[in-house]
């Protein structure tokens, strides 16, 4: 009797999972037994549904493929074949830790090949294996992805470079964003989640849906009477910390204080 393969979709288009969904049908040895169109939602489904493959889309608004892998780090993991578009480090990382992916827009017989891969690794690769595989994969990206080093500023007819580390936090307005150094604050035009993507996360991390922090700026955390977390700058500012950030955020400052 052959066995049966439970599989989670994540991708944050309802065409392309769909999609996918209608090429699965055909490969009758996958079940798929979730759909999840962003990282939040997909963190909650691994822990529930505990699938053995997941076709992960690497770029998603606000939470990432490779950020719901970092919140994921302590969990069994599955097997993993990744969705990108055009993510050139993404590529050659997968690459060299020899992880499945597949680059859009790809067709019916690609994605059958590549879960035929996907079938004999789960039927020769030990859990550990790959979840080390997966964790050397997080870890080669931090190391050498090209992050950004300056924000270009064009203010009254003169254009600024502000290096990174002089940005003490960034906060979300409409389509803009605003950064904050001192007693100044500039705004460019760019989004949060774009400069989450380019900003080393050993220095900058979003901690709310409005707002990104470098760690290095941060006095202390506390809660209130409501189990709400606020994080306190070195300035005074108090800043919310979002539910949906607060275990990825702890573990980030307890791994920098391990090292």
């Amino acid at each position: 009797m052959n066995q049966t393969w439970r599989v989670l979709i994540v991708d944050d288009e309802p065409r392309a999972r769909g999609l996918i969904r209608k090429m699965l049908r055909s490969a009758k040895e996958f079940e798929v037994v979730g759909e999840c169109g962003n990282g939040y939602d997909a963190i909650d489904a691994v822990k529930k549904l505990k699938p053995d493959l997941m076709l992960l889309d690497v770029q998603m608004p606000e939470v990432d493929g490779f950020a719901v892998l970092e919140r994921l780090r302590e969990e069994h993991l599955p097997q993993v074949v990744f969705i990108t578009a055009h993510d050139r480090y993404a590529l050659k990382a997968f690459e060299t830790n020899a992880l499945d992916y597949l680059l859009k827009p790809f067709d019916e017989d690609r994605l059958l090949a590549t879960l035929s891969r996907a079938r004999d690794r789960l039927k020769l690769v030990a859990s550990s294996e790959q979840n080390q595989a997966i964790l050397s994969l997080l870890d080669n990206l931090k190391t050498t992805r090209d992050y950004l080093e300056r924000f270009v500023v064009r203010t009254r007819g003169r254009m600024l470079l502000l290096p990174v580390e002089d940005v003490d936090w960034i906060e979300s307005e409409d389509k803009y964003v605003r950064l904050h150094t001192g007693n100044t604050s500039y705004l460019i035009r760019d989004t949060l989640t774009r400069l989450e993507s380019v900003l080393n996360p050993r220095h900058f991390l979003r901690v709310h849906r409005s707002t990104i922090i470098r760690l290095g700026f941060v006095r202390e955390i506390f809660s209130d009477f409501h189990g709400d977390h606020r994080i306190v700058l070195r300035d005074g500012r108090e800043i919310p910390l979002g539910r949906n950030y607060r275990e990825h955020f702890f573990s980030t400052i307890e791994m920098r204080e391990q090292k």
